[in-house]
């Protein structure tokens, strides 16, 4: 299976949306309530690696404002990304949640971002790494208040701090595409490494977005607007950013099989980050927790069809 079909965008007639939705068993009254949003428009499946299903309104003549719908097939599991969300948009720097709510399932309705998706804005691999790298230096470059943080914003992103640390090696596999970038093919080499030089994580480094990639990068007028995705962000070590970025630039410009490239890139991307903040040694070590922190998902949840990993 080429990796390029795990990107899935495909367009769901309202007609067959529901039937679609009942069978992955959402419930009565959650339908209902996603019926409010969808309004009998058709909608774009934009589902993707995290395994959950996640699908675009677009607006029409009718319906004025759009929407993106992610369904979590485990209940509570979008509760962080919808604490950081409020966070980010109170700052100007999220799109708005509009609903969360948790059932048998969980889910989160964010307007959405009519900018452009970076991954659709620069087309050349070279561009791409220049402004992720400058992007996400930025983006950690930020200033947060945490003393101004409510009771929920602070027990997301700064009471567990050794959470990351201490879940990859809970794990006793990891993700394999990660695995495969590491050019690493044990899983217990990879804990090797981590057990001996976990000491090295920084727990209160920057906040880590978490799922740094041109997919959750929105770009208005050539510069950054919004930032989505936020399942994963934490006070953190920022090389488990840096190195999820430039896994995904890889992934994402379907270069993983061009090792020549992908070192071109890289460097590109180290340049326009900035290497005086560059511990290659922590870069090691964050490349391999986040290999073991993220997980297969079983299939990708899309609406037009589920593909075994």
């Amino acid at each position: 299976m080429a990796k390029k079909d795990l990107l899935i965008c495909n367009r769901v007639k309202y007609s067959e949306l529901m039937d679609i939705l009942k069978e992955k068993e959402c419930c009565t009254s959650d339908l209902r309530i996603l019926n409010d949003f969808i309004n009998n428009r058709d909608v774009i499946d934009v589902s993707g690696l995290s395994g959950n299903t996640t699908f675009i309104v677009p607006n029409d003549e009718n319906n004025k404002e759009s929407y993106v719908i992610k369904i979590s097939p485990n209940d509570g599991e979008l509760y962080d990304e919808y604490i950081v969300n409020n966070l980010f948009f109170k700052y100007g720097l999220a799109p708005e949640v509009i609903e969360y709510f948790s059932s048998n399932k969980d889910y989160l309705v964010n307007r959405f971002i009519e900018d452009e998706c970076m991954i659709d804005t620069y087309f050349s691999v070279d561009d791409l790494a220049r402004k992720l790298g400058s992007t996400l230096r930025s983006f950690h470059d930020l200033k947060w208040d945490k003393e101004k943080f409510d009771f929920m914003e602070a027990e997301v992103l700064i009471d567990n701090p050794d959470k990351f640390l201490n879940i990859s090696l809970e794990h006793s596999e990891g993700f394999s595409y990660l695995r495969d970038y590491l050019k690493e093919s044990h899983y217990k080499r990879i804990k090797e490494h981590i057990e001996e030089y976990g000491y090295l994580f920084k727990n209160d480094d920057v906040l880590v977005h978490g799922e740094f990639n041109p997919r959750n990068i929105f770009i208005k007028d050539g510069k950054l607007d919004k930032i989505m995705g936020f399942t994963d962000t934490h006070y953190g070590d920022r090389h488990f950013d840096i190195f999820y970025t430039m896994w995904s630039l890889a992934y994402y410009s379907k270069i993983l099989d061009n090792q020549k490239l992908i070192d071109k890139v890289n460097q590109i991307f180290l340049d326009s980050y900035g290497r005086d903040v560059i511990d290659y040694e922590r870069l090691r070590l964050c490349g391999n927790i986040v290999c073991m922190y993220k997980q297969n998902p079983h299939e990708v949840n899309g609406l037009t069809r589920k593909l075994k990993l």
